[in-house]
């Protein structure tokens, strides 16, 4: 699932979640949203690929009737400019740690540095071991995806909800 489409599925599901009930989505609207997503395909094969279609569909209903929901999905989350701005705030930290440090020497005991270090750990491994699993992904040899999305929160829901149609 990409970002946009977590995007839509999580908007929908504020929108079924909140209590009370918002007037603009109701019953028959999730009962629509999840039919029109299960004529698309079963949801047994990709429940993620389900998922994202029935967000999809329920926001083609709910987006003009709330104004709000449209505008937010519609903001861009990544601009050029964070870009630039991440490069100046690590060029000014870079420059007020190599002043701060006249001694020239590292401290292979600081604390610090073995923050950084397992900081560096942790980011390295979660990387290899995401692109590990898409890789499985895109070969079905994880037998395990399907319980493990429908163990996922507000996967009852969708699964309830198929269960009404």
């Amino acid at each position: 699932m990409n970002e946009a489409a977590a995007r839509e599925v999580v908007l929908v599901q504020a929108f079924e979640t909140t209590h009370p009930a918002p007037p603009s989505w109701d019953d028959d609207d999730r009962a629509w949203a999840t039919k029109v997503a299960l004529q698309e395909g079963a949801p047994g094969k990709d429940p993620e690929r389900f998922v994202a279609r029935r967000a999809h569909h329920a926001l083609r209903r709910l987006g003009p009737r709330e104004p709000a929901a449209a505008s937010w999905l519609a903001r861009r989350l990544w601009r050029e400019r964070w870009i630039a701005w991440a490069a100046v705030v690590g060029f000014a930290a870079g420059m007020a740690a190599d002043a701060i440090g006249a001694s020239q020497q590292i401290n292979l005991l600081a604390p610090p540095l073995w923050a950084v270090l397992a900081w560096n750990v942790v980011v390295y491994a979660l990387l290899i071991g995401t692109s590990v699993t898409q890789l499985l992904r895109r070969l079905r040899v994880l037998p395990l995806r399907q319980s493990l999305v429908l163990s996922q929160p507000g996967a009852a829901v969708s699964a309830a909800l198929r269960a009404t149609v």
